[in-house]
Order: C-alpha cells, then structure tokens, then sequence
C-alpha cells in the first residue's frame, strides 16, 4: 500500500511538473492501444470467421480407411451399411451427406485413382464453366473438377455407364447425383457430412456420435480449420507486439523526461533508505499504471465507439470483439510496455546518486 502511494504521487508530479508532456504520452498511449486493437480483429482471419456459417467451418470427413487401406471389401464399405449407421445420428444435426469412393478413369490421369462423389440437386460447390447442381430429373450426368481434361458436354465413363458432363468446379473431385452412385452399387471410402449450424468446439455432439457409429474410421473435423486459424492469429498477435513496441519506444522518450524531472524526489527517496531496487521496481508499476490508464481508455473508446467508426474502418465483415478480445489486446499491451521499459529501468539503476541528481531538469 505505502509503494502504491508513493508510485501516485510520483504520477502527480509528473503531471504537476509537465503537463503537456504528461498529456502527449497518454494521447499516445491511447492511439497506439487504438491502432492494436484494429490491427488484432483485422491483421488475420481468426476474428472474421469466428462466427463464419461457411460449409467448410460445418465440414465432416469420415474415412473408411486404416493405414492408408480401405476398410471392409477392396474399394471401401458397403453403402447399405453406412446409411444404416447413419439412421442411428441425430438428424437435426445433418444438412447434407456426400458418400465418396476413389475410382480409376482410365482417361484421365494416367488410371491413377481420383474421388467420385455423390450430391443431392444443391452443392457447395463453385463454378468454373457450366453447371455446379444437378436437376431433379437428372441422373447420368457429371461435374468435373478444375483440372481434368473432359469438357462440358463430353461424356465420362463410369462402371460402363456414361454421364454427360454438365459443369466444372475449383474442387479436385467428380460428382455425380446421388440417384446414379445407388443404383451403381457403389461402396463407400470416404463420406462429407455438412453440420446444420457450426459446432460447439467445446461439445461436439456430431462428431461424439459419429465416432460410436464408425468407431474404426478416421473422422476429421471443422476443428483443423479453426485450429489453423488459431496459429495464424498467434503469429499476427506476435507482430502486432512488435509494431506496438516500436510505436510506444518513441512516447517512452517522453516518460524518461518525465522521471528526468522528478530527479529531486528520488534522489530524496535514495537518501531517506531506498534502494536502487525498489526505486526499479517502481518504475515498472509506474508503467503498469500508465499503461494500463492509457489502454484501458483507448480500448472503452473503441468499444463505445465500435459500431458507429471503427467497424466502419474494419477490411473484413462480421468481425466481433468480445470481453476475452479484449483482455488479450490489454495484456498483449502490458506486457510489452515493461518489456519496452527494461532499458530505462536498467539505465536509471546505474546511475549513481550524484548523477541521479545531475538529471534534474531546470
């Protein structure tokens, strides 16, 4: 409680003595907090597809494989039998399912095996040529993926069955409606399933139940993006740190001037028993308070001021802080403002008392 007093009563002086100066470096303080927090809901894409509904965020991969070999007959599993496993999960929590098979086409791609899928009329997919969905009548038609040699309207062959290609997407896989791949007779080695909304990481009631119905397959979840994300956005809070560094090293010129002016009153608390240790340590909650003030008003400004400016300035849409956004931009903050404040601590802690006195300024 006493250093607390004696570190407010130091931040007094220095406003007393200097208040333009004091005034200068909070201003800066609160800009940089400013630019920070934009910086961190716009320098990655962690923030603005958090709350994304996009497919690949409701993604689900089973994999009827082990150790790179399929499960069940030579080509994957029965289809008859994955639908039945399929009864057993919660509908409400499915929008689509894709069954999939690898498959050799002996004109494309050497006889090197390639993805077939089956898909309802509506997909998730994007046009390059032609079209993406398939019509409710339709049944022997095919889409193709970016680099295959087909064109619209050649015909593909399947099983001795030809399916006329009717449309080209960024995708590497064939998709084929799911009518054909039935009466086909198929098995299935990998199937999508699409989530009704995004899960609930912490939970994942879905994928819970997909791994007791296919407990020998190999599922991936719409966690591997979000996890990805999280890495990017580690990286991007590190630079951020950096950048923020560099702009407060310039304001830290204005606190130096400001302890410079209090030289007296330290030289009284040296001469009265403290130590230089205790006088460091100081400077470090004086730092703490400072920054802590200047952020904590810069971030209330941001937050108070979010929807009418600056989400008008963010690059990304549907970008929302939270109060855990927040306090990783305050802390992110803190700890590089005494990270910053090392070198002056350790300057002002060689100084010997007479040129601690020398630094008064008149």
């Amino acid at each position: 409680m006493k250093v607390l007093y004696i570190v407010l009563s130091r931040l007094f002086q220095y406003y007393r003595k200097n208040k333009l100066i004091f005034i200068l470096f909070i201003i800066g303080g609160i800009s940089s907090s400013l630019a920070v927090a934009y910086f961190y809901g716009n320098g990655s894409t962690y923030m603005a597809n958090r709350s994304s509904e996009e497919f690949y965020y409701r993604e689900y991969e089973v994999y009827f494989r082990q150790n790179g070999e399929h499960y069940g007959e030579k080509e994957g599993v029965e289809l008859a039998s994955v639908k039945e496993g399929l009864e057993l999960i919660d509908q409400e929590l499915i929008e689509k399912v894709f069954f999939g098979v690898d498959i050799s086409l002996e004109e494309y791609r050497d006889g090197y095996k390639t993805r077939l899928f089956s898909s309802t009329e509506e997909t998730y997919l994007v046009a390059i040529r032609g079209r993406v969905y398939f019509m409710p009548e339709e049944e022997w038609s095919i889409i193709i993926p970016s680099d295959s040699k087909f064109k619209i309207g050649d015909t593909v062959n399947i099983n001795g069955h030809g399916f006329e290609v009717i449309g080209q997407q960024t995708f590497n896989d064939y998709y084929i409606p799911y009518s054909a791949y039935e009466k086909l007779q198929l098995p299935v080695s990998d199937m999508v399933i699409i989530s009704e909304k995004r899960p609930d990481y912490s939970e994942d009631q879905l994928l819970i139940q997909l791994q007791e119905v296919y407990p020998d397959s190999h599922i991936r979840s719409p966690w591997l993006w979000r996890l990805n994300e999280r890495n990017e956005a580690v990286a991007a809070i590190i630079i951020i740190a950096v950048c923020y560094a560099v702009s407060i090293t310039s304001f830290m010129f204005l606190f130096k001037y400001m302890i410079d002016s209090i030289s007296d009153e330290t030289v009284i608390c040296l001469i009265v028993g403290g130590s230089k240790t205790e006088m460091s340590l100081m400077l470090f909650w004086e730092t703490i308070l400072l920054s802590l003030f200047s952020n904590g008003i810069g971030i209330g400004l941001h937050k108070l001021l979010y929807t009418s400016v600056f989400e008008k300035l963010n690059i990304a849409e549907n970008i929302v802080y939270t109060l855990a956004d927040y306090s990783i931009i305050c802390l992110v903050m803190l700890v590089t403002s005494l990270i910053v404040v090392i070198p002056f601590v350790i300057r002002y802690y060689r100084k010997s008392l007479i040129d601690t006195r020398r630094m008064s300024v008149r």
